[in-house]
């Protein structure tokens, strides 16, 4: 006789994907106070172990170059350089719209030195003392090129922010109000320091136009600089980063499939 055989479910393969947004601003600020620590907590080693900071108070660059730190000062410029490409990419996003084709270059380039000159910036600094090469040149360049590079990029940024003011929220505006007197207080810190080298040992040196001096005030301006990004990520309005992660699910499916099978009986 003929009997009807049940075969297996068939199997079907899958595409799953997860998917986890994360803000902006939130990864900026995570990764910015972990630079910020690994910065400043070069700085106490270096003022329990190696100096007397009251007498003498190691610049962010001399630290940089000291045996035993430079290695932490490398490590906390690599971690920011991270910070900055997605910070250049954010910024660019946002501004983009408003932006003409010339500022569209000027930011490209410039996000593109500032992130180069970074880590260039740092390696330079640790054999600036010790190597062959004219890495005292190379060091120069690459500071300057970061620090001027930066100082353009913010009061670019700024001055888009000042043109649509009226679009932004109450929340905004006083945000706002605050970057007034971040950018303020950098473009005096930048002054100061000019002042500071050039007139550190003069016959008008005083307790602010000092090495001392000088080395607290780009202190503080190292400061500033780290969580700028994360002042300027509070007006890109969402702003997400988006991680998926893709698997093959084996799914059954639902129906039979029939073959006809002979039996004996």
């Amino acid at each position: 006789m003929e009997e009807y055989e049940q075969v297996p479910k068939s199997q079907k393969t899958e595409i799953q994907t997860n998917s986890v947004s994360i803000s902006t601003f939130i990864v900026l600020l995570f990764f910015s106070i972990l630079t910020w620590i690994l910065i400043i907590g070069n700085l106490l080693i270096g003022c329990l172990t190696n100096f007397s900071c009251f007498k003498f108070l190691p610049s962010p660059g001399y630290l940089g170059c000291f045996r035993g730190h430079d290695r932490l000062f490398i490590v906390g410029c690599t971690l920011y350089g991270f910070i900055l490409p997605l910070f250049y990419s954010s910024a660019y996003t946002n501004f983009r719209p408003r932006l003409s084709e010339l500022k569209k270059k000027m930011f490209i380039f410039l996000s593109i030195c500032s992130s180069i000159s970074l880590p260039i910036l740092s390696l330079s600094d640790e054999v600036i003392d010790v190597h062959v090469l004219p890495v005292s040149f190379i060091y120069n360049f690459s500071s300057s090129t970061f620090v001027v590079s930066n100082l353009i990029l913010t009061v670019l940024a700024y001055l888009e922010l000042r043109n649509f003011y009226s679009a932004l929220n109450d929340k905004e505006k006083k945000w706002y109000r605050f970057l007034q007197v971040v950018i303020f207080l950098i473009f005096f810190l930048v002054t100061l320091d000019f002042l500071q080298w050039k007139y550190s040992t003069s016959s008008i040196r005083n307790q602010i136009l000092s090495e001392n001096g000088q080395s607290v005030t780009e202190w503080c301006l190292v400061t500033i600089g780290i969580f700028l990004p994360v002042i300027f990520s509070l007006f890109f309005r969402d702003s997400n980063l988006h991680f998926a992660l893709k698997s093959e699910v084996v799914k059954e499916d639902d129906t039979f499939d029939i073959e006809l099978s002979e039996v004996n009986s």
